[in-house]
């Protein structure tokens, strides 16, 4: 198991390290002096340790940015300030321990915490997408379609999207049995597919995409084979 602590006070993340090992003594544990730090480390946690008021960048604002980037795991608030408690749940705060701590309350948390985990995160593979400066994690069942233009892929979710570069050959071996390609620009889940032509498919935010008369029948029988693995129709 990953987890992180992050706070300006470094006897305070030894503190809650040397905790963690005591009763986990095979976890991996990164410690981290300011968010900025934490942000810009890659990879992802199963739980993490946050302070609230840090000199650089609060840790509001760290977790805002870490659930933008589909960090869904447990993140747990320890600070002195109660009049942050509010905020801290508005970014899905698992937890609110205030220092100094109760032993027992910590142990408590922690357990739970890891207990709760979020299976997106433990079993459902994902893509990490550099964009920009920042990286992205998405899962593969969030992806609507990958869209090709030059060397540049994007990867349209529900209501974003993210552009880098790529090939879409490789994503088109990797995604696996759920996408097909329908022309030389789209690869499509095929799960969000409502309804298709012979000219083009409708995926269900309303996206219409030209479906490549060479791949209709093609298209067809894949559909086909999959929504029937899936239960979706019956024989």
């Amino acid at each position: 198991m990953n987890i992180w602590i992050c706070d300006d006070e470094k006897a305070i993340t030894n503190a809650i390290a040397s905790k963690i090992k005591l009763r986990y003594p095979n976890a991996q544990i990164k410690q981290f002096q300011n968010g900025l730090e934490l942000l810009n480390q890659v990879g992802s946690f199963d739980v993490l340790f946050l302070d609230i008021e840090m000199p650089d960048i609060k840790g509001i604002t760290v977790a805002e940015k870490l659930r933008a980037r589909q960090q869904l795991n447990p993140i747990i608030f320890v600070t002195a300030f109660e009049q942050y408690v509010f905020q801290a749940f508005d970014v899905q705060a698992f937890h609110y321990l205030l220092k100094p701590f109760d032993t027992k309350k910590f142990y408590e948390v922690l357990h739970t915490a890891l207990e709760n985990r979020s299976s997106q995160s433990i079993d459902s593979p994902y893509l990490v997408i550099k964009s920009g400066f920042d990286l992205k994690k998405v899962f593969y069942h969030e992806i609507y379609y990958i869209e090709v233009f030059g060397r540049k892929l994007t990867v349209h979710k529900e209501n974003s999207s993210y552009t880098f570069i790529g090939r879409l050959k490789q994503y088109e071996e990797n995604l696996g049995n759920s996408f097909f390609r329908i022309n030389r620009s789209y690869l499509v889940n095929l799960d969000y597919i409502t309804s298709y032509t012979k000219q083009q498919i409708i995926l269900d935010n309303g996206t219409i995409l030209k479906l490549s008369q060479k791949k209709y029948t093609q298209f067809i029988q894949t559909y086909m084979d999959y929504i029937q693995q899936k239960g979706y129709i019956h024989t």
